[in-house]
């Protein structure tokens, strides 16, 4: 089957979907509402440090939601993933500046209309405190040690083994990983924070 066909068939599906909003079993993962594949510029198209990404974003839950908020989740991871490859920077709050983790999603979210503290521990505070086995696309993820936050990042995706998260990254700046596979980012999960549900 050709690129193109996949992407027309893909297409199709997303649609039918969206107007369904229904589950589909795919293999080992639940794929809900919306499944594509993104490329964008998070540099200027010109110069040494210009970059292309290529994301693959699968929103997949076994939680059933109303339309809009699935279309919610989806906008977050979007936006987010369009930010992909920005520097890392203490305090930034924009592509400007760079982004620090809180800076990074209380920038995210306040696109589509979510207004977010601006301090880790601040956002751990809103919503709906949720178990990391019952996190979707969209939530937040805290991190730390003990009771003390030390960093956030935003759910791109799950399945049974893996839970995807996209932040601004001391070491990395804003990128996506894999956090269940990752010793020091698993070690340090504390918990989410759904603050899109109603």
């Amino acid at each position: 089957m050709s690129r193109l066909s996949y992407v027309f068939i893909s297409f199709g599906l997303t649609l039918l979907l969206l107007q369904s909003c229904t589950t589909v079993q795919v293999g080992r993962k639940t794929v809900y509402s919306s499944e594509g594949k993104r490329e964008h510029n998070t540099r200027p198209s010109t110069g040494k440090n210009s970059k292309k990404v290529t994301t693959e974003y699968r929103s997949s839950t076994s939680v059933v939601s109303s339309g809009s908020e699935v279309q919610t989740r989806d906008e977050i991871v979007l936006t987010a993933l369009k930010y992909a490859g920005m520097e890392y920077r203490t305090g930034g709050k924009n592509p400007e500046t760079g982004f620090d983790c809180s800076g990074f999603t209380s920038f995210v979210y306040e696109r589509i209309g979510i207004p977010l503290a601006s301090s880790s521990s601040l956002q751990s505070q809103q919503g709906r405190k949720k178990s990391i086995n019952n996190l979707e696309p969209g939530d937040l993820v805290f991190f730390g040690q003990g009771k003390s936050i030390s960093h956030v990042a935003i759910v791109t995706g799950r399945n049974v083994d893996d839970l995807e998260v996209i932040h601004s990254t001391t070491s990395g700046g804003v990128k996506v990983d894999n956090i269940t596979r990752s010793e020091y980012w698993n070690s340090r999960t504390l918990f989410g924070v759904d603050v899109i549900s109603r």
